[in-house]
């Protein structure tokens, strides 16, 4: 709920049509956002936990979906894989979007969104498999042992194993499938924040340029904070999953961590969107009556 929002303020803050900044940046901010709406709505709707137990993986599902058609879980966890891949696939594009605004200024708007979103296309991967109904239904089993829930209250379960040889192997879509794009998606991050951060330094400065200079740097931090945080944000759980993994632990409930993390993306990048969006928006006739007269005061 949080995460929803955060980004929905935001999102009311983008069609500020009073919004001091260019047009091919609040395109990126905008899809940014939703793409973290819909994150939000579909981990509160669903109630969405993970559980790691014998070297499998389990999204766990409480509440109404449950109580639907399998089929509506089934699309779920399709909606959920691609907003999820999301996270690493979106992040390039804003990063190129910036770099084509300082070292290609001729090009349209809409050639540059183009051209940056073209990039994660490319990089789309989404690969699910569903279990079969038996299989689920003994996970669904053991995740109600686990978390201690009723028989008569509805648990929908989607798993996978970690091991190769298993027919409900994840591995093959991890390794060949995640592993590259989001190698790939941050190689790309890390050498456009590289030229971008060079060709800030090496910004004609002139007093017509300088607003230019400071909402550019300003976009430039913006972009840096949502490509990182997920990293920080995730990188605790996602040690402690990796060690339950190697070790053969069954995490269970300290699995719960992962899920807290994967909830809480949304609302970090919701505030630093806010306090960007902040900063852009002009100042009220109030704010520069009051700051007109500190300045007589001094």
């Amino acid at each position: 709920f949080i995460g929803f929002s955060v980004n929905t303020l935001a999102l009311i803050y983008l069609f500020d049509g009073r919004l001091q900044t260019k047009a091919t940046y609040k395109v990126a901010l905008v899809v940014s956002t939703m793409h973290f709406i819909g994150l939000s709505v579909i981990s509160g709707l669903t109630t969405m936990c993970h559980l790691f137990h014998n070297q499998t993986m389990f999204l766990v599902y409480f509440g109404l979906l449950p109580l639907l058609p399998q089929i509506a879980s089934d699309v779920v966890l399709v909606i959920l894989v691609v907003l999820v891949f999301g996270l690493w696939e979106l992040t390039p594009a804003p990063c190129i979007l910036q770099y084509l605004a300082l070292c290609t200024p001729h090009h349209s708007t809409s050639k540059r969104l183009l051209i940056a979103y073209s990039v994660s296309l490319v990089l789309q991967y989404c690969a699910v498999f569903f279990a079969s109904t038996e299989y689920r239904a003994e996970c669904a089993q053991l995740a109600r042992h686990v978390y201690h829930v009723n028989a008569d209250e509805g648990v929908e379960v989607h798993c996978a194993t970690l091991a190769f040889a298993d027919s409900h192997s994840l591995m093959p879509i991890a390794l060949f499938g995640v592993l590259p794009s989001y190698s790939i998606a941050y190689v790309i991050f890390g050498i456009c924040c590289l030229k971008i951060y060079r060709a800030l330094n090496t910004y004609n400065t002139d007093a017509k340029s300088l607003k230019t200079l400071q909402l550019q740097k300003r976009f430039f931090k913006t972009l840096l904070l949502q490509g990182l945080l997920p990293l920080l944000v995730l990188s605790l759980p996602v040690c402690v999953f990796f060690v339950g993994v190697v070790s053969g632990f069954d995490m269970d409930r300290l699995t719960l961590s992962l899920t807290f993390s994967i909830w809480a993306v949304p609302t970090v990048q919701g505030l630093v969107s806010l306090s960007f969006l902040r900063k852009m928006r002009p100042p009220t006739v109030e704010s520069i009556s009051s700051r007109n007269t500190e300045s007589r005061m001094q």
